[in-house]
């Protein structure tokens, strides 16, 4: 058992939420109630033991395995709860149409003309649910809504995500990951609009939103071509378009095996701190002061997260950045495990749904992949002398490290994948590097500078072409792209293949120093 409370917790939440996904059934749950009950009520009588030498030691072993045992057996049985209640409050929700209903409006595009795609949480006012929906609706006449803002709208469509078709398994499993409850098509009726003060002292996540909204007027008002404009969209601020240009881009990407350079994750902001810690070296009085410098990247990776609309998976990497970074400040031993681990255990507990979001799963996974592939295949070409060739070797590497875990969890849940990232990984995501940065800087210093001179947009127009042409050079070959959708019991099995393949190996390894003897 590990020592770390924070491990312990997250694997007894995690064993509740899975165990009321596979097998949701009260008998369970019961007997859960009776063992653990049971347990530790046997623990507790005990622990009051006295008298016989037999009872002393009854009561010092006895006591601390049944009430560990029951504990856990009812903490099981709490986090099951909870994440039932999580689903049902989803799920079992209906609400009344052509009724006049108040919402807060958290996210907002343009898919067409004079048409939105809204997500609002309603404000839960008498018997209506606080709950949060998916709405297509028309642009008001002479109105500019914005993220954070109070809606008034009607109902006119809903289609709840527990009756949507089979065939669109994989879009339910997202959007109940999400939160949402359904999607539907509404008219506004009023709208009240929310000062950006007020939603900084109220709404932080709404108020990052905006400021990522103002990010993208500014990229769109540019000089730089369609594509150009989406790709840094997506790439630096993690909005997606879903107008035509936006849909092809994403399938491009997807092809190409680099769909992951359009949704701001940890790698982003990797790539943002990582710049900043190679320019805080060019500065002497910096680079002497540690807790200065671990200070101004706390503060640049909370601005970034800031300004790409605080979304989860750039919240849970600035999380374990700040824990990380904590441990240096503070002059602590730097505990790997629980720099993992906090965050996870937060966002879980805050969202129980998004156990299965493909952000939270696809992150872990891929931290346990490099942990246990990584160095040994960046040993396989020995050590390489010439820096770039052991740049992007290791790149490559890291790259390969993933895919154990992560394409069985891709086939998973899109049914498809593509190897096309053996040639992408060593043009693409070094471009991605460079163009991430680079761009958030320009379009930071536009108030102060006015009009973008063609001379600062040029290299972001070459990296976005170049970016283009990189990928559809590897996309245009249809035998990297693998379609197998894999089922739930298959990629467990998988899963449970590999644990013990890896048991089976270390176990080898431990024996070879004594037969060798």
């Amino acid at each position: 058992m590990s020592r770390s409370y924070t491990t312990l917790a997250l694997g007894i939440l995690l064993l509740g939420y899975l165990s009321t996904e596979l097998l949701p059934h009260r008998a369970l749950s019961l007997g859960l109630a009776l063992c653990g009950g049971g347990a530790f009520l046997y623990g507790a009588l005990v622990s009051f033991a006295e008298g016989t030498r037999l009872s002393h030691y009854v009561a010092q072993v006895g006591r601390t395995r049944a009430l560990r045992l029951g504990l856990t057996l009812l903490l099981i049985l709490a986090a099951r709860l909870y994440y039932a209640h999580s689903i049902k409050a989803i799920t079992e929700v209906r609400l009344p149409l052509h009724t006049a209903l108040r919402a807060v409006l958290t996210e907002e595009e343009e898919v067409q003309d004079a048409t939105l795609r809204l997500r609002i949480r309603l404000l839960g006012e008498g018997h209506i649910p606080t709950t949060l929906l998916q709405l297509s609706c028309t642009q008001p006449d002479s109105a500019s809504i914005r993220v954070g803002d109070t809606l008034t709208l009607s109902l006119d469509r809903l289609s709840y995500v527990r009756e949507l078709p089979t065939e669109r398994e994989g879009y339910t499993r997202y959007l109940t990951s999400e939160g949402v409850t359904a999607l539907g098509r509404a008219h506004i009726l009023a709208y009240q609009p929310t000062p950006s003060g007020t939603l900084l002292l109220h709404a932080p996540t709404r108020y990052a939103r905006r400021l990522r909204d103002g990010l993208t007027a500014r990229i769109q008002a540019s000089a730089l071509s369609p594509y150009a404009q989406h790709l840094l969209i997506a790439m630096a601020l993690g909005e997606k378009r879903h107008d035509a240009l936006g849909r092809e881009v994403s399938a491009s990407f997807v092809r190409g095996g680099v769909a992951h350079l359009l949704a701001v994750s940890g790698f982003h902001l990797a790539v943002v701190i990582g710049a900043l810690t190679l320019l805080l070296r060019y500065i002497p009085y910096v680079r002497r002061r540690d807790r200065l410098r671990c200070t101004l990247l706390l503060a640049a990776a909370w601005a970034f997260t800031l300004l790409t609309g605080a979304s989860i998976p750039t919240l849970r990497a600035a999380g374990m950045l700040t824990m990380y970074l904590g441990f240096r400040l503070l002059r602590r031993p730097v505990c790997l495990l629980e720099v993992f681990t906090l965050p996870a255990l937060l966002q879980l507990l805050y969202a129980p749904t998004s156990l299965f979001s493909a952000s939270f799963l696809m992150t872990y996974l891929a931290l346990i992949s490099i942990r246990l592939f990584y160095r040994p295949i960046e040993g396989l070409l020995g050590e390489l002398r010439q820096p770039l060739l052991r740049y992007l070797w290791a790149l490559l590497a890291m790259t390969l490290a993933v895919q154990p875990l992560l394409l069985p969890l891709s086939l998973y849940l899109f049914g498809e994948s593509s190897l096309a990232f053996l040639w992408t990984t060593l043009l693409v995501v070094p471009l991605s590097a460079l163009l991430i940065p680079t761009s958030l800087l320009i379009f930071l210093l536009l108030p102060l500078i006015g009009t973008a001179p063609s001379g600062l947009l040029a290299p972001l127009e070459w990296g976005a072409g170049l970016m283009r042409e990189g990928v559809a050079l590897a996309e245009g070959i249809p035998a990297l792209m693998l379609h197998y959708p894999l089922g739930l019991g298959a990629l467990l099995l998988y899963y449970l293949l590999l644990a013990l393949a890896l048991f089976g190996y270390r176990l080898y390894r431990e024996e070879l120093p004594a037969v060798a003897y």
